[in-house]
């Protein structure tokens, strides 16, 4: 039953979060027009589980969820943070070649 429930979740891109104050948003653009966004609130109350291993939500994570009518406007509710994946770090390959740790490392 499970599997059912996350199937008929929502997806979207959580685009701000406001840690001191226990709430942000997460979106997806409009696939007909993509200068458009649609948005759902979400607080942290309504957040049941943070995939992140430090537990912090970071901007940019995947986020599933269920939506309710607010009279603000849509909010996301039954709210899973997923982690981020792993970033690839740009030219990393070519700094493990030349012996570069980072940038201005001076090595």
């Amino acid at each position: 039953m499970d599997t059912e429930n996350k199937s008929s979740k929502r997806s979207a891109i959580l685009t701000s979060w406001d840690e001191a104050r226990g709430f942000g948003f997460c979106s997806v653009r409009n696939p007909n027009n993509p200068t458009q966004r649609k948005s759902w609130f979400i607080h942290a109350s309504r957040i049941l589980r943070i995939d992140n291993p430090n537990g912090i939500v970071e901007i940019g994570s995947q986020v599933l969820f269920n939506e309710e009518p607010h009279p603000k406007g849509m909010m996301a509710v039954n709210v899973e943070v997923l982690s981020l994946g792993p970033r690839i770090q740009r030219n990393a390959g070519l700094k493990a070649l030349t012996g570069k740790t980072g940038a201005g490392s001076g090595q």
